[in-house]
């Protein structure tokens, strides 16, 4: 978890933090709600595998649920916890449907991905585009209509 120090840094450094929609959400809180999700990823199921991605329903819950911000810095809205708990929602998920949970874990972790790897200079615009791509597909998966 962040301190109160990094993110005054982060202030200091020119940048506001993007509010974090759920300040006090835990991490056991995040793999109760993939475990209340199997259901609806079990209905899905047939229908992903066919559609090659989860349906516009299972994204939406994920995004709701906070499941794309597990790794992101708090600076830019996410949550920033651990991969322990990253890798215990992504089971949960995969539990309702292995594809499924392949697919959230391949877009959910692309945050860490470019926290990871660019420059500490880079990183304000890179993860501003990561939280806007997430927001608005859901996903690194995206369906492709079949003929």
């Amino acid at each position: 978890m962040p301190t109160k120090e990094k993110e005054n840094s982060a202030i200091k450094g020119g940048r506001k933090p993007i509010p974090v929609p759920e300040p006090d959400l835990t991490p056991a809180e995040l793999i109760r709600r993939a475990i209340d999700m199997r259901e609806l990823i079990r209905d899905d199921q047939d229908a992903a595998d066919e559609r090659g991605c989860p349906s516009q329903e299972v994204q939406d819950a994920f995004v709701k649920n906070g499941f794309y911000r597990i790794l992101q810095p708090r600076m830019f809205g996410g949550y920033e916890f651990d991969y322990t708990t990253f890798f215990r929602v992504m089971m949960e998920v995969a539990r309702g449907n292995p594809g499924t949970g392949w697919c959230l874990a391949l877009g959910a972790s692309h945050a860490a991905v470019v926290a990871a790897h660019w420059p500490n200079k880079r990183k304000p615009k890179c993860l501003a585009m990561t939280v806007i791509s997430s927001r608005r597909t859901g996903s690194a998966c995206r369906c492709r209509a079949k003929k």
